[in-house]
């Protein structure tokens, strides 16, 4: 479990060395679970999406990948 929560830029050379893929607006690549192409990888907050330092969204999106989490494990 990795967890990057300090503030100022996205760090696209520690997402990329996790596997992060990015599309051409340089934006992080996930599915509607926030599930990056690697497996078991999510992106949350900030990183998901550029939303100015939203802790409810943050918030929000750990509740949606925990879900989804769960409801694999089923």
């Amino acid at each position: 479990r990795v967890i990057y929560a300090i503030g100022g830029t996205t760090p696209v050379d520690f997402l990329r060395n996790c596997g992060i893929t990015f599309d051409e607006n340089k934006k992080a690549e996930y599915d509607e679970n926030y599930e990056t192409k690697t497996k078991g990888l999510y992106l949350a907050g900030d990183i998901a999406v550029r939303s100015g330092g939203s802790i409810a969204i943050a918030l929000n999106h750990a509740h949606h990948i925990i879900t989804h989490i769960l409801d694999q494990n089923k």
